[in-house]
């Protein structure tokens, strides 16, 4: 089974920090999926009412806001006075004027009842926590909600309205609270409150990460996130299975900020990704699984045909218990992927990058051992609590996005969930989430299609029937990715190149995924060039097919250009043995065939663009591409996933005189950009290009080559999406005498 040297670069990506936005709905139904795992992420305990002063101030002493006095108050008082907590004018329990061991001791005696409680009213009742906002009850018995937070929920459509700044969140932290406070079971204060714990969480996570991810997070509109093919519950699939395959590590889809592992400013720091996973760990889940959890209480309790929801943004929206739990499902898959994420050990020590497979093999006997090739421990090993409790989060999501659809309001055409559809055949999603369902599940027989491809089209097709158990991947994962990875043994017949041998692979079931591993010894060894795995209507993917040519590696990019309101298609091939004699790509736009060029100045790079105007051809768009070599004919394909359509906002310098002292570009941060760089040219743009810089994560980028001499120069501030799709916005200045 040849496997090309590639595997070894894709098996040791460090892992990548990104966020999804999700999407939501409700019922009570009970969804016929085998086994039935909504216990696994649902809360075990319904929540109690809160009892609190009618205009929802706070008790004195009442530090986690359920009304009562208890040990967990005088606890988190005794916190303050040692420093371990911030300071809370509610803590001031006996009214001294500061807080002391005296006011956690007076709680406690209301606790025994040698104390009356309340202890009484504290005034305003100071800023609320992100602790005691994620500690307020939730909705028992969801009611419509009251015009107010309905008022309050539509400003948020409004961008301006959206918290620009701490205080700002703070606000808004307390004015939910106090909704949530006031009416637990109203489904606006619940929705409102949600999306503030959510903005408080990465505003706090900001400190790791660099942005906040939640920043404009709009969980009303996101129904629509948990249908797209950005959260398919297929891509989740495909991340779990590539990365037990050594082919890559998982990732988040979607979403405002993604964080690439690798760039053109090469990967970042083993400190960088532990704070992003400390970010993750620490800030990121604990809040999305409060809201999970607060979005899936309106759904389960909610009555299916109850209007929860209804206000007009230009339009009406209404929203029933369905999309609640889609809201929920949404969540779910989030939280599937930053699980995945967070519970592989990014630590690749001093591992180099850089190197090729054929100089990794330190004794030169043409095999490459584990330990030669990839990164040491503790790079990829696997925390198996995140990991399985994402494979829960997976069934659960599709289990409440069924429920979605099977408890939609038919009747009413603005309902999220129906909205979310876009005319979509619900009867066909039943059945997809039917299917993926029952995949997800145990043990199934799978249907693998295989074939080979020769004169531009698949021959000698044929399908197969295999016993598969995805569960198992997450139930019973291994210690370390690294523990399923073979040794690679050089081909004798290609220099560089290094397969693998089937008795070389450590765990032929994959851990425990192919029950009966024989069947797919005979599919390997017949290597053929493409294999599908899928389960009635559930494509499950191609992840087996490890064709990777001759070394190629191709790619394909989108780019707008603001400017003109253009978009343009960029297609690379990387010929790292510079054997290509040519190479043509073919897919929307391309008018058939289009050839690709060699780089005069990097012969190991062919490129070649598409002009697509101002209407580019709907993504996603598979491209084809034709190899040629000394050796014969290869085929490779790759996807542009979308179209990144942001200009940079507020350059500068542009359009002005400046010196060349101290000079730094400047523009506004774009949520959905990952990374920012400058392109500078003489003369203006078109010009000659004489420095550029990338892999930025700010766009704060100061210059940094040659002294920049009087006259014109025009620069392009680039941005680039998780999907490596970009914009480039133009500008220009002049450097004065």
């Amino acid at each position: 089974m040849q496997k090309p040297q590639s595997i070894v670069g894709v098996a040791m990506l460090v892992v990548v920090v990104a966020v999804m936005s999700g999407c939501g709905g409700g019922s009570n139904q009970t969804v016929g999926l085998a086994p039935d795992t909504t216990a696994e992420v649902r809360s075990a305990s319904s929540p109690t009412a809160t009892v609190l002063p009618v205009n929802a101030q706070r008790y004195l002493g009442d530090m986690d806001l359920d009304g009562h006095a208890s040990v967990g108050d005088a606890i988190k008082i005794l916190r303050i006075v040692v420093g371990l907590a911030d300071n809370d004018p509610c803590a001031d329990a006996n009214q001294s004027g500061g807080t002391d061991v005296g006011d956690a001791i007076l709680v406690l005696r209301c606790v025994v009842g040698l104390q009356n409680w309340p202890l009484g009213v504290c005034g305003e009742g100071g800023d609320f926590t992100l602790e005691q906002a994620m500690g307020l009850a939730m909705a028992t018995s969801p009611s419509a909600g009251s015009q107010a937070n309905l008022d309050a929920l539509e400003a948020w459509e409004d961008e301006n309205n959206i918290p620009s700044d701490a205080d700002e969140l703070q606000d808004q932290l307390n004015q939910w609270v106090n909704a949530v406070l006031t009416d637990p079971n109203d489904a606006a204060a619940q929705l409102g409150l949600s999306m503030v714990i959510l903005a408080t969480a990465g505003d706090e996570g900001a400190t790791y990460l660099g942005y906040n991810i939640f920043e404009e997070l709009d969980l009303q509109s996101a129904t629509s996130m948990a249908f797209s093919d950005d959260l398919n519950p297929k891509n989740l699939i495909a991340d779990a299975m590539t990365t037990a395959n050594l082919r890559g590590t998982p990732r988040i889809r979607g979403g405002t900020s993604p964080v690439r592992p690798m760039s053109d400013a090469g990967p970042p720091s083993v400190g960088d990704l532990e704070d992003w996973r400390e970010a993750i760990r620490t800030h990121l889940l604990p809040a999305i699984e409060n809201v999970e959890q607060r979005m899936a209480a309106i759904a389960d309790n909610a009555v299916p045909t109850t209007l929860l929801l209804s206000y007009t943004d230009g339009e009406t929206v209404t929203a029933y218990a369905a999309d609640f739990h889609c809201i929920a499902a949404g969540l779910q898959f989030m939280r599937c992927g930053l699980l995945m994420v967070s519970a592989i050990n990014p630590d690749y020590g001093s591992y180099n990058w850089d190197l090729e497979l054929a100089d990794r093999d330190a004794n030169s006997d043409g095999i490459l051992t584990v330990a030669e090739y990839a990164p040491p421990a503790p790079f990829g090993d696997i925390d198996g609590t995140s990991w399985t409790q994402a494979g829960a989060c997976l069934r659960d999501g599709v289990s409440r996005l069924q429920q979605a659809i099977q408890q939609r309001q038919v009747a009413d055409p603005n309902e999220l969930v129906m909205r979310a559809l876009e005319g979509a055949d619900p009867a066909e999603w039943n059945t997809y989430l039917t299917d993926a369902g029952g995949v997800l599940g145990g043990q199934v027989n799978v249907t693998v299609e295989y074939a080979n491809w020769q004169d531009d089209q698949w021959v000698d097709q044929d399908t197969a029937q295999v016993p598969f158990n995805l569960r198992e991947l997450w139930d019973n994962p291994p210690g370390s990715f690294r523990d399923l990875a073979p040794q690679l043994t050089e081909d004798p017949q290609d220099s560089g190149a290094f397969t693998v041998e089937w008795d070389d692979i450590p765990d032929k079931t994959l851990s425990g995924v192919f029950p009966d591993p024989n069947q797919i010894k005979d599919l390997m060894d017949a290597d053929y060039d493409r294999y599908v795995f899928s389960y009635g209507s559930f494509e499950i993917g191609d992840w087996l097919d490890y064709g990777e040519g001759e070394g190629y590696a191709v790619n394909a990019q989108s780019c707008y250009w603001p400017d003109t309101g253009e978009y343009t298609a960029g297609f690379f091939v990387s010929d790292p043995a510079e054997r290509l004699i040519s190479a043509t790509v073919s897919g929307p736009g391309t008018s058939g065939s289009l050839p690709l060029g060699q780089d005069p100045w990097e012969p190991d790079r062919w490129h070649g663009q598409a002009f697509f105007g101002s209407v580019p051809p709907p993504a996603p768009n598979e491209y084809t591409f034709t190899l040629v070599d000394t050796e014969g004919t290869t085929t490779k394909r790759a996807t542009i996933e979308d179209y990144f359509s942001q200009a940079a906002v507020n350059m500068q310098p542009n359009n002005e005189t400046i010196s060349a002292a101290n000079l730094v570009f400047t523009w506004d941060q774009c949520p959905s950009a990952v990374e920012y760089w400058v392109e500078l040219y003489e003369g203006g743009f078109p010009g000659d290009r004489i420095w550029e810089v990338y892999g930025y994560s700010m766009p704060n980028i100061p210059y940094s080559g040659e002294l920049l001499q009087p006259g014109v120069y025009g620069w392009l501030a680039g941005m680039r999406n998780a999907n490596h799709n970009y914009s480039l916005t133009e500008g220009e200045f002049t450097v004065g005498p």
